[in-house]
């Protein structure tokens, strides 16, 4: 696979052994024009292998991918390509410890990238495992890898943020002497105690 997408899309981190199914189409009077013209799909499935340059198990531990080799059991994906534009939602990479999804695209013409790498290591947080996206983007000759920490905290704490929520609006509810109507927000109810406020005062100008 190395020297098919160093070839192909300028990328020399990927090694592994694989089958790969194309069909694609592209038209023009250069190597530039036809890139930016390919359209078609196609699907690839590797065995054992290894990414350089990133390290997806020290992201576990320390959230430090620079660097170091990912090595994986098992990798595929299906991709549309489309005025030069290759887009893959269905990634799915075998790891010793983890599992990882990717979906994202690639700008064969443009040669950018901008893809998200999820591994999911299993049985870390009691018996919920724990996802921490990586985002691969920028040129390919010098991609910029960093994981998406707010997203991490999204996706693995979703259940925890919400009681944390609710609790902080049960106590904003009893320090400013608010009620919320259901499917009210404590800004909303807040506002509204305090148009019902302007709105006797008014009223009193009157009596």
């Amino acid at each position: 696979m190395q020297p098919l997408l160093q070839q192909t899309a300028g990328l020399g981190r990927f090694h592994g052994t694989g089958d790969a199914e194309v069909s694609f189409l592209g038209s023009g009077a250069s190597l530039n024009a036809i890139m930016r013209s390919l359209s078609g799909s196609g699907a690839v499935n590797v065995g054992r292998g290894h990414i350089d340059g990133i390290d997806l198990d020290a992201l576990m531990g320390n959230f430090d991918v620079e660097g170091g080799t990912t090595v994986f059991d098992s990798l595929a994906a299906t991709f549309d390509m489309d005025q030069g534009v290759l887009r893959n939602d269905d990634l799915l990479m075998q790891l010793p410890n983890f599992t990882a999804t990717g979906t994202g695209q690639v700008g064969l013409g443009a040669q950018t990238l901008d893809y998200t790498v999820t591994p999911k290591a299993l049985q870390v947080n009691g018996d919920r495992g724990l996802a921490i996206p990586v985002r691969i983007f920028g040129p390919w000759a010098a991609p910029q890898i960093k994981p998406d920490l707010q997203a991490a905290v999204d996706m693995n704490f979703a259940k925890e943020k919400e009681k944390a929520r609710q609790k902080l609006n049960e106590k904003l509810e009893e320090e400013l002497g608010v009620s919320r109507q259901d499917g009210q927000s404590v800004e909303d109810a807040l506002k509204q105690k305090v148009e019902d406020e302007l709105r006797r005062g008014l009223f009193k100008l009157f009596d």
